[in-house]
């Protein structure tokens, strides 16, 4: 059984005994057995024979039914059997997927993540709708996701490489919302990742091995937490081989043609040009393609190209790039579970996933002799 698959099993498993838990509770509650306070989460563990974890979940479900109402380092009260009301106007069974169209304006790249989204919340009754979180800018962004909350109304909200700002506002509005990518260290809503770190020191690790020692990064403008880690990581792996002669260079750029094309001869200008170049976005990667073909610099024989994505679309490159294959279904499943847990539960989690892609080795990286 995979690691995935067990925690997965473990995770159904306690969400479950906490249901079992949370009910029993409910029943002892209203049949008057505590009148003003709950004994001890210690005392309760061993009464009904479950972990701390699962009995806070289950008190946490209660004291949104306005069952019981907890403080940090007091015990739990007992304050009635008073569900909470709906939220005025109603929101709909739907999910929106908020992007950032100005760093990212082509959703091909993602495009077989949100189909396979779209298709697991279909099967629940959800809709899934994509919105552009930025289509003011920065300066109006609040305002922004003020009216798209006030338009649609959706039950979820699943932010995708949107700034740290777009989280922040999300986590005071209590709306529940799932972050794909990075989150910045003040927000504790839940996310998956494709964990930025481990991908770009793998990366420049790999490389090293086929001796490359002039490295050029491609990143996207900074929109997200990990574009920043994914920067910083790319430094610290170059530095760590600095003695034996790695260098590395970065190169920011829209995911617009003529702007990659611009990024990409600026590797070049510089001598001692790069032996290899990391693409950390689709478009990014199909733009270095072109341009190293305009300069006449073939890959892999004069440069080698390596990208940290993976889109059925880059399968068509000639040759075939060396890249990271992201577990896209891994992640909408996951998303699904998540949604599922909160709406049989009533508690909206914190925990972060990171998840890990797996390298598949193309033709478009060669050995430095």
């Amino acid at each position: 059984m995979s690691l995935f698959v067990q925690r997965r099993s473990e995770l159904q498993l306690r969400t479950r005994l906490a249901e079992r838990v949370r009910e029993a509770l409910r029943k002892e509650i209203l049949a008057g057995r505590w009148e003003r306070r709950l004994p001890s989460e210690r005392h309760l563990s061993r009464e009904f024979e479950v972990g701390r974890p699962t009995l806070h979940l289950a008190l946490r479900s209660l004291a949104r039914e306005g069952i019981v109402r907890g403080a940090a380092g007091k015990p739990w009260e007992v304050v009635g059997h008073r569900p909470l009301a709906p939220p005025a106007p109603k929101r709909r069974a739907e999910a929106v997927f908020l992007r950032n169209a100005r760093v990212k304006p082509d959703l091909t790249s993602v495009l077989p993540f949100i189909d396979t989204l779209r298709q697991k919340l279909h099967r629940i009754g959800f809709d899934l709708l994509v919105v552009d979180a930025l289509m003011h800018g920065t300066k109006r962004l609040e305002q922004t996701l003020s009216d798209i909350d006030a338009e649609h109304r959706p039950s979820f909200y699943l932010p995708f490489s949107v700034p740290p700002a777009v989280h922040r506002w999300y986590q005071k509005q209590g709306v529940p919302t799932l972050i794909f990518g990075s989150r910045t260290p003040d927000v504790r809503l839940p996310a998956i990742e494709f964990d930025p770190v481990s991908t770009m020191r793998h990366a420049v690790e790999y490389l090293f091995r086929h001796g490359h020692r002039r490295i050029g990064l491609l990143l996207p403008t900074l929109s997200g937490v990990g574009d920043l880690r994914s920067q910083q990581t790319f430094r610290e792996s170059c530095a760590r081989h600095a003695a034996e002669g790695m260098q590395g260079t970065v190169q920011f750029t829209q995911s617009r043609p003529a702007a990659v094309k611009a990024a990409v001869r600026k590797f070049f200008e510089r001598l001692p040009a790069p032996t290899a170049i990391i693409g950390m976005d689709l478009e990014l990667v199909i733009g270095a393609y072109a341009t190293l073909g305009e300069m006449g610099l073939s890959i892999p024989r004069k440069v080698s190209v390596l990208s940290t994505v993976h889109s059925p679309i880059i399968d068509y490159l000639v040759p075939m790039p060396t890249c990271y294959r992201l577990p896209w279904d891994k992640s909408a499943t996951l998303c699904l579970r998540i949604i599922n847990d909160y709406l049989r539960l009533g508690v909206w989690p914190d925990r972060f996933h990171n998840l890990l892609p797996t390298l598949r080795e193309g033709e478009s990286v060669s050995r430095v002799l």
